[in-house]
């Protein structure tokens, strides 16, 4: 049987939306879960004009330190959701279903729901565990572990309250510790600074030794300064220079020796018209080969004060991050203390194994280090803020499970503040055929 084309684009057409429907039912409910409270959150589109380099950086910064929510959200839904271990389900819900009860998207008001009204976590890895929890189960045991924990956080104050500091620390530096899982244009810019060999053994040797690193970015320190001055200097020189040479007059031998080997300065076109023999010509080659390294020498300079500027943004963040892991190894000390909460949490454990971890003990080393403590500044270890910032964005996967598990932490410990709100009761579960 042959179809006309406006059937079979028709056709096409109907077995796309059933292919997608069909998927959407097939998903599981931590994605149905995610795609509905996603579309709580409104994207803003973030303005990139065409701007200087210091303005270029400052807005970087800007955006990383104070990221919208709909971009800390989705961050923290890609780092939990490899590590969400589904639970036996009471009932298949479907996306509709879901949206009939508002646990994760409100029908009338989408950004007010069920979750968002008892939510009392700290950071948004907390917020998409907790979320998590509205997962419908008919896992008795999993139930009556998860009230232990709550009875467990309530009856031990100091335990409760330690984790409350220490939560609010996590916050305070989470947006920035999520802005090496999104696209960085910090990284982009900063690339220059690491060595490129043909050979990949020798990159790897020479970037990952902060002192080779450290060299490295003194040398290309040196070398922009350098060509500041050059331009500089052209900037003066070759109009005085040409002046001489229009007048017809005898410069001083220092002048024009100067002047000789600056022409180059002036680019390759000027380079070769002050090659004519003529000394109006000769001249005014020389006066635009000034004025050309005046301009060049602003926009250079610019360029060489944002290289510090870079410097200073890129070790803020690994400040940030220093903190945040100071906080998750006070985290993990404290759950130590208490076997219950890691008998009943075993995700606690990757907390531990996160500073176990041979390939990340190297980078939570290096973030102790004193180039890490306190505020940025122009003389700090360069080497070591390069090897910090490589080694956090080529590991971040290793520290997604400690992230998901404190999440979870937090999950648990803004139910107990729910309950400590509100006058709530535990549920208690009687073994009987029938109800």
């Amino acid at each position: 049987m042959l179809f006309s084309q406006h059937q079979r684009a028709t056709l096409f057409l109907f077995l796309t939306l059933f292919a997608h429907l069909q998927s959407t039912e097939d998903s599981s409910f931590f994605t149905k879960m995610q795609r509905q409270n996603m579309s709580t959150i409104e994207w803003e589109e973030q303005d990139w004009p065409n701007e200087g380099f210091t303005a270029f950086l400052e807005r970087c910064r800007e955006y990383q330190h104070n990221p919208q929510l709909f971009r800390k959200r989705k961050t923290a839904f890609t780092i939990v959701e490899p590590h969400h271990q589904p639970v036996d389900l009471a009932t298949q819900l479907d996306g509709q279903t879901m949206c009939d009860l508002e646990l994760f998207r409100g029908e009338v008001d989408t950004a007010h729901y069920l979750g968002d009204t008892l939510d009392r976590t700290h950071t948004q890895l907390g917020r998409v565990n907790f979320l998590s929890l509205l997962e419908p189960t008919v896992d008795q045991d999993l139930l009556i572990t998860r009230q232990e924990t709550i009875r467990y956080l309530l009856e031990h104050e100091e335990l409760y309250q330690g984790l409350t500091d220490a939560l609010s620390a996590l916050a305070e530096h989470e947006p920035v510790l999520f802005s090496f899982w999104y696209n960085d244009p910090l990284k982009q810019v900063n690339a220059p600074n690491y060595y490129k060999f043909h050979i990949g053994k020798m990159n790897e040797y020479f970037n990952g030794n902060p002192i080779s690193l450290g060299i490295r970015g003194t040398f290309l320190h040196q070398q922009r300064l350098m060509w500041v001055g050059t331009l500089t200097l052209a900037t003066v020189v070759l109009p005085v220079l040409g002046i001489y040479t229009i007048c017809d007059k005898e410069s001083p031998s220092w002048l024009s020796t100067v002047g000789e080997r600056l022409r180059g300065s002036g680019g390759p076109l000027l380079s070769l018209v002050s090659l004519i023999e003529n000394s109006w010509v000769k001249g005014l080659s020389a006066i635009a080969g000034g004025v050309y390294c005046g301009l060049a020498a602003k926009s250079t300079y610019n360029w060489f004060t944002g290289q510090f500027l870079l410097q200073r943004i890129i070790q803020e963040k690994l400040i940030s991050a220093s903190l945040f892991f100071k906080q998750l190894k006070h985290i993990e000390a404290l759950t130590k203390e208490h076997p219950l909460l890691l008998s009943n949490l075993p995700a606690l454990k990757e907390l531990t194994a996160l500073y176990q971890n041979p390939a990340t003990e190297q980078l939570l080393t290096l973030l102790e280090a004193p180039t890490f403590k306190g505020e940025p500044s122009n003389i700090s270890h360069q080497g070591n803020i390069l090897l910090a910032y490589r080694l956090l964005d080529e590991l971040k996967q290793e520290c997604e499970p400690a992230l998901t598990a404190m999440g979870k932490l937090d999950a648990y410990h803004s139910i107990a503040t729910l309950y400590k709100e509100h006058t709530f009761c535990f549920a208690e579960y009687i073994d009987q055929d029938t109800p």
